[in-house]
């Protein structure tokens, strides 16, 4: 092989190797993500027992959308308002953290469970769901981007939809 192209070579080694390692090196590992999400819930519960529309609001990224159960609720002061007007009537139990999952080394997928109690007409209603979130790296910090629950009916069986009624198995 001539000197010029054992030097290009070396050269283009070197470059792929310096520019990939610490890439590598800098990979978001669903562990790292999973302490990160960890550290998420526990500021979101703190924000949501204590019913402070404003901290929880802090949480989630000025662009961010929530979808809901009445529609998407786009950003942050229309986020805030909603959770300050859903705390007049709702007493919530501590969110889950059940799965999270590195996208990258700025973005994190997590998912989980909440419950929580509804004053209804004449008597309270206890109603649980699942949410998931989509969490964006925000210089050192996470944000909510996105985030997804529902209103989870009570089924038996291993069911991936709720069927409409036992006929229609």
């Amino acid at each position: 092989m001539e000197m010029g192209m054992l030097r290009s070579v070396t050269i283009t080694l070197v470059l792929i190797v310096g520019l990939v390692l610490p890439a590598a090196a800098q990979q978001t590992s669903d562990q790292d993500a999973r302490l990160a999400g960890e550290d998420s819930l526990r500021a979101y519960n703190k924000g949501l027992l204590e019913h402070d529309a404003t901290a929880l609001a802090a949480l989630y990224a000025e662009d961010a959308v929530i979808f809901t159960t009445n529609g998407p609720v786009s950003g942050r002061p229309a986020i805030e308002k909603a959770l300050a007007n859903t705390f007049k009537h709702y007493r919530p139990d501590p969110s889950k953290l059940e799965r999270v999952v590195a996208v990258g080394n700025d973005a994190m997928v997590r998912g989980g469970s909440w419950s929580g109690t509804f004053q209804g007409v004449g008597a309270p209603v206890h109603l649980r769901g699942f949410w998931t979130t989509t969490d964006v790296r925000d210089g050192s910090t996470w944000k909510i981007r996105m985030e997804t629950w529902n209103v989870a009916a009570t089924v038996t069986g291993d069911y991936y939809f709720q069927p409409a009624s036992s006929d229609a198995r």
